[in-house]
């Protein structure tokens, strides 16, 4: 019950101090809320249109809001895609005076072909859709997304709903000023951790894949049992590679990073979400059927070992499991 909701905020006389009626509640009160239930929030905030300051030449407010978007749309599909609800707060004309709290439930991704970026292309860069249950509008409000960084809501932009002709051609605008996903407490690896190893992992494929096409990471969060049952599905690897991944012991929660090249998936790794993030906490680095014989015969060469070794950051602990992986030894 929102009463109760409320009520296991706590912090309510930093606004207005009561329980009911109540006038919403802050970032804090939201946070306090989601750890009274056993929980614990991880929350992203972002930067508004105005707050970017002095740009220097050739950036610009809007390409920053763009790149944060699909910084968030990472976030976002991450969770969503394991069945997490996620909390969007957002705000029109960028007025903290006027923000609205939608739980986000589900999502679409366009049909796209992914051209090759100077950054990871991610698979939910093909995210345009977003799918709440919003308060104002019913359980299944359709959120969408601009060139210029921001959220286009249901919302019609004529402020009286019933005399606006075509209100629902033309609607609001609103700018992304947080989210907030509730998380068991053992998930301790964020988005972002495993989104900066698989782009020093990607390092393997210089001078040989990334010069022909662009690999699509399908970056996401799941449940270790979910995920192998839906290896045996994918039929992206068989035979001992696949008794082997099945048979192999996994913490319940797990972050999966998936290479795909043309939607056809090359390789993974997997990583456990309940480790710390002080350690090496990628546990497997599967390679997949399309893959599997010229990645072992590039791995074969010691010069390619040696200057993948060599590559910045990259660490050699990924060798060695791509190495256990291929069954080869040197």
């Amino acid at each position: 019950m929102p009463y109760h909701i409320t009520a296991t905020s706590r912090n309510l006389f930093y606004r207005h101090g009561r329980t009911f009626p109540s006038a919403g509640l802050d970032q804090t009160q939201i946070g306090e809320a989601i750890e009274a239930v056993g929980l614990v929030a991880e929350l992203r905030t972002y930067r508004q249109g105005h707050e970017w300051g002095l740009l220097p030449p050739g950036d610009s407010a809007s390409a920053r809001m763009q790149q944060q978007l699909r910084g968030a749309k990472g976030f976002l599909y991450a969770y969503l895609r394991l069945g997490l609800p996620v909390l969007l707060f957002l705000l029109l004309d960028e007025n903290p005076d006027l923000g609205h709290l939608v739980t986000i439930t589900g999502y679409r991704l366009a049909p796209a072909t992914a051209l090759p970026t100077p950054d990871i292309s991610l698979a939910s860069d093909a995210l345009d859709r977003l799918y709440a249950h919003d308060d104002q509008m019913g359980p299944f409000a359709r959120y969408g997304f601009t060139e210029q960084g921001r959220l286009r809501t249901p919302w019609p932009a004529e402020a009286d709903w019933q005399t606006a002709e075509g209100r629902w051609q033309q609607h609001r605008e609103a700018s992304l000023f947080s989210l907030f996903v509730p998380l068991a407490a053992d998930i301790r690896i964020t988005y972002e951790q495993v989104y900066r190893q698989v782009g020093l992992f990607e390092q393997i494929f210089t001078d040989t894949i990334r010069e022909r096409a662009d690999i699509v990471w399908d970056i996401y969060l799941d449940y270790s049992n979910k995920y192998k049952e839906e290896l045996r599905y994918l039929r992206a690897v068989s035979g001992e590679p696949l008794r082997r991944i099945l048979v192999t012991s996994l913490p319940k929660y797990i972050w999966v990073a998936r290479a795909t090249l043309q939607q056809m998936p090359i390789l993974e790794l997997v990583f456990d979400a309940t480790d710390l993030h002080t350690g090496f906490y990628c546990l497997l680095v599967n390679v997949f059927d399309p893959l599997r014989a010229s990645m072992t015969d590039w791995l074969g060469q010691p010069a390619f070992r040696r200057k993948l070794l060599k590559a910045p950051k990259f660490d050699k602990r990924f060798l060695s499991l791509l190495l256990e992986n291929l069954e080869i030894s040197f």
